[in-house]
């Protein structure tokens, strides 16, 4: 008999019944779910974290709330009930544990989350490979991984995704190349949400013609901007987010290019900070690198998060600096020279 995993067939009623209490009374049932985490949280991180959601959701007029009746009424339930457990549930709390127990018996810290830049290149990596690395860290405990893929890249990897069903997978692609066939084959999936590329200014016609179709096919999306020196005086004049709010997203991803200083980045995350705290628009705006910091030290012991280039060099979230080859060493020992060596390997690439 297959073995049951009784606190997520617990966690998934509970979660369908919000689900329900969301539709009918939002404000209450949002309000009940942050005061059960308050009650359930296990260290001061998680409090705080809970606790600044029950201060943000104090404003009635929040945009949040309009958020989460549309994702209640747009999205089909399976998926946000299957993408919200296999992050929170399998990814911060059961992975984690497993991630924790490693690095005591290794000294290695492993990330609870990976991103994957899946460009093609001919000295990159193989398909077999990367779906080696996938799986090699899926077994070590890592339930979160970021994708981005370009025209036809969705067909090839949708059954190493299907396969990794406890897992959830946050595909980044831009709108161009995101067919209908692709659209097809997500919508039969449940643990994907797509992300999808902008501009910094005016918006393309196949963004909002990308959405529709997604929306149609009841599937939760994101869009995202990989922000650079030139782009991120439109991030904190509002023309970008202003330019992204009718396509009913989600969320809303900005992701550092390798070029950006930390100083710009402090820019950016001091700017969604604000945006977050003024609860205007509807949909979640993070900066990648540092909301991904920020998620390692609640749910770990520090930042641990990783990224791998499309010519196999892994690179820590928190610098940036590309500083092991996968096509040489193996995933493991690859992570075990990030976490005990400050040292770096110097190569080109980018996230984009």
């Amino acid at each position: 008999m297959k073995n049951i995993d009784l606190t997520r067939a617990l966690i998934e009623m509970l979660v369908s019944k919000s689900i329900d209490d969301i539709a009918t009374d939002p404000h209450r049932s949002i309000r009940n779910l942050v005061e059960m985490g308050q009650i359930f949280s296990t260290g001061s991180s998680q409090r705080d974290f809970f606790n600044a959601c029950s201060t943000m959701l104090e404003n009635e007029d929040s945009a949040y709330y309009n958020m989460l009746e549309n994702v209640v009424a747009f999205v089909d339930p399976k998926k946000i009930m299957t993408l919200g457990i296999n992050v929170g549930y399998n990814g911060c709390t059961r992975g984690v544990k497993r991630l924790r127990e490693y690095e005591e018996n290794t000294g290695v810290r492993l990330p609870w989350l990976i991103y994957f830049d899946l460009d093609q290149k001919e000295d990159g990596l193989s398909e077999e490979h990367f779906e080696e690395l996938v799986i090699e860290a899926n077994a070590l405990g890592v339930y979160t991984f970021i994708f981005r893929v370009g025209s036809g890249m969705i067909e090839t990897i949708a059954p190493l995704i299907e396969k990794l069903s406890d897992s959830a997978f946050i595909l980044l692609v831009n709108p161009e190349d995101l067919s209908d066939e692709d659209i097809h084959t997500v919508s039969g999936l449940d643990n994907i949400l797509v992300s999808l590329g902008t501009e910094a200014e005016e918006q393309s016609d196949a963004l909002f013609a990308r959405c529709t179709k997604l929306h149609y096919h009841k599937c939760p999306y994101a869009v995202h901007l990989f922000y650079d020196s030139d782009s991120i005086p439109q991030v904190l004049n509002d023309t970008w987010v202003k330019s992204v709010e009718p396509t009913g997203t989600i969320f809303s991803f900005l992701f550092p290019r390798f070029s950006v200083t930390p100083n710009q980045i402090e820019q950016i995350r001091s700017y969604v900070l604000d945006i977050r705290a003024a609860q205007e628009y509807p949909f979640i705006m993070m900066e990648a690198e540092t909301d991904i910091d920020v998620i390692d030290t609640v749910i770990a012991t520090g930042p641990a998060s990783v990224g791998l280039t499309a010519d196999g060099f892994l690179f820590r979230n928190n610098d940036r600096k590309p500083a092991a080859d996968v096509r040489t060493v193996s995933l493991q020992e690859a992570l075990a020279e990030i976490t005990k060596t400050s040292d770096t390997v110097s190569t080109e690439g980018e996230k984009e």
